[in-house]
């Protein structure tokens, strides 16, 4: 199975949305996603990593929080962000207020180098970009860009879905009534 970067924002905003982010946020989140999946990053599991510590009850900033502040208007911030939730959400971001230079994402001692086309993660991988870190910013010199993809890493959509399955109906005898539910209105 593969998703296309479509369905991997719709998925990616549903389940945010179930971790309990509001809809402005949870939209967010699907384009966050989007744009790393289409730049060869795990958007995905980066999403699943923030319900997850959403749901664990993890003290950490919301990586959506802070990239909507910069997104309007805020000045990007730089030096120590303290810990944050699934730091790679903050690449899209990032990218968008650093053009036409680049920045530098530090997470618990890995970095990343992100740029309106690309973004790049150092030899320790995205592991620490996918957890809770103590995060940093600093400069940067932009990373070459690649080849953008089509279609988006479904390796973390069944830890995806237990989250956007919150949002469906239940299937009982009262949101039948009203409508909801699977198998309503097959009698029209």
């Amino acid at each position: 199975m593969t998703l296309s970067l479509g369905e991997a924002t719709v998925l990616a905003a549903k389940a945010a949305r179930g971790a309990g982010l509001p809809w402005g946020l949870a939209e967010e989140t699907g384009r966050a996603a989007r744009w790393l999946e289409a730049r060869g990053a795990p958007g995905l599991l980066a999403v699943a990593a923030l319900c997850e510590a959403r749901e664990a009850g993890t003290a950490a900033r919301c990586p959506l929080r802070l990239g909507c502040a910069v997104a309007d208007g805020a000045r990007a911030p730089a030096g120590d962000l303290g810990p944050v939730a699934a730091p790679l959400l903050l690449a899209p971001f990032l990218a968008a207020r650093a053009a036409p230079g680049a920045a530098t994402l530090r997470a618990d001692g890995a970095e990343a180098t992100v740029s309106a086309e690309a973004v790049s993660p150092g030899p320790e991988g995205w592991g620490p970009f996918l957890a809770v870190a103590r995060v940093t910013l600093a400069p940067a010199a932009a990373p070459a860009a690649r080849p953008r993809r089509s279609r988006a890493d479904p390796a973390a959509a069944p830890r995806l879905e237990p989250f956007a399955a919150r949002l469906l109906a239940p299937s009982d005898p009262r949101t039948r009534a009203t409508g909801a539910g699977p198998g309503a209105g097959a009698d029209d």
